[in-house]
């Protein structure tokens, strides 16, 4: 990922250097923080940092507006790093503080870090708000798209298996999960892309329900 040429500001250190500084913490941290949830590991923070900068690429094309990558990568890296499978309602305000943490100690610029933790700020669907940046809307829809498709499924039935939800809670609790983010989505290449990874989603449900009715009186 090469953020170096569309910075917005100049910072004391390259781009790479702060994203590539954050990537080390958050798995430092999340190697020794036992109760974050099995769906929010590394593995989904950058899977949604590398979603998100490609999101951007389609935003651009569509609304004609600039999205600083920098902001983007460092929000998506750190914006579910306090998210324990027991505490999910608080983890936004959490990885807020945390993240401020993170951005003092591999000094980051002070206006650019109050960036970083808006845009995290605003990244949730349990806790939706107005979107006061082009990162916002990114970041937003990036982190909802890895949560549809294959993927989408295996995180859900881990971070229900955490909680002790028996299968069939799993699926309940998914489906209305969808049925609340969904409406939320804020771009259109996001919203596009989710409705294509739904489609295996939906098939998957409907599956489950005819297998689990044979069964189940």
């Amino acid at each position: 990922m090469n953020v170096e040429s569309r910075r917005t500001e100049q910072p004391s250190l390259k781009a790479g250097d702060y994203v590539a500084a954050a990537e080390k913490i958050v798995r430092q941290i999340l190697e020794e923080s036992p109760r974050q949830s099995a769906a929010h590991q590394p593995d989904h923070l950058f899977r949604v940092r590398d979603r998100a900068i490609s999101l951007a690429g389609q935003f651009e094309k569509d609304e004609g507006r600039r999205v600083d990558l920098e902001i983007l990568a460092l929000a998506a890296l750190l914006h579910d790093i306090d998210e324990p499978f027991d505490d999910k309602e608080g983890h936004v305000m959490r990885s807020v503080g945390r993240a401020s943490e993170i951005l003092v100690k591999i000094g980051y610029p002070h206006e650019r870090a109050e960036k970083v933790m808006s845009v995290i700020a605003e990244h949730s669907s349990e806790t939706p708000s107005q979107a006061t940046s082009d990162e916002s809307l990114v970041l937003f829809d990036a982190d909802k798209l890895d949560g549809v498709g294959a993927i989408g499924i295996a995180r859900t039935l881990v971070f229900c298996g955490q909680q002790g939800m028996p299968p069939p809670m799993a699926i309940e609790w998914y489906e209305q999960k969808i049925a609340k983010a969904a409406p939320l989505l804020r771009t259109k290449a996001g919203r596009s892309l989710a409705m294509k990874q739904a489609e295996f989603v939906l098939a998957f449900i409907q599956r489950f329900k005819e297998e689990e009715s044979k069964f189940v009186s």
